[in-house]
């Protein structure tokens, strides 16, 4: 009986301590959390599902879940390249964007479809595959830091420059 009391009080020390120091290491800022992902995410399901809605009015395929869902996919993957995977030397956070295009463009050409002489779909793979464009600058900066110099200057309708990433040209990276 004794033994098992023992036994509980070393686990319950060893997770307190566990606990203490992965607290310690743990920090987590909500102002960069909300700025940084939830912003862009939610900019992309209003964009996306703006273009989305006017096609389901119109009631075409491919409607507001779809478009939505495509220009976010696009925003977390352009979020997950510069936000998780940039800070490695020598590696080019564009190639990210560059696969997000490849697999839009299968996506698209899923939709397109021939029958006889009439080609039905290519509007919507078009519409598809411009959403996920939309998506991946909704995931820079360039969004956030035209609302803040416009919130300053209201007046200034000028997109800053991207500041966020540095390019590496592919020729350039050591191999």
């Amino acid at each position: 009986m004794a033994g098992n009391i023992f036994y509980q009080l070393l686990i319950e020390g060893i997770k307190k301590m566990f606990l203490e120091r992965f607290l310690a290491e743990f920090s987590f800022d909500l102002s960069v959390f909300i700025f940084d992902i939830i912003i862009p995410c939610m900019l992309a399901l209003v964009f996306g599902g703006l273009i989305g809605l006017q096609r389901e009015r119109h009631e075409r395929p491919a409607g507001l879940r779809t478009h939505a869902l495509v220009c976010l996919g696009a925003t977390v993957f352009t979020l997950v390249s510069y936000l998780g995977f940039s800070s490695g030397a020598g590696f080019d956070s564009t190639r990210i964007a560059a696969g997000v295009v490849t697999g839009i463009g299968f996506i698209g050409a899923g939709v397109i479809f021939r029958q006889g002489i009439l080609v039905k779909g290519v509007t919507t793979a078009a519409s598809i595959w411009i959403v996920a464009a939309i998506g991946q600058p909704a995931a820079s900066s360039v969004p956030q830091e035209t609302a803040e110099r416009y919130m300053v200057d209201p007046t200034d309708r000028s997109i800053p420059p991207v500041s966020r990433t540095k390019v590496i040209p592919t020729a350039m990276m050591p191999m």
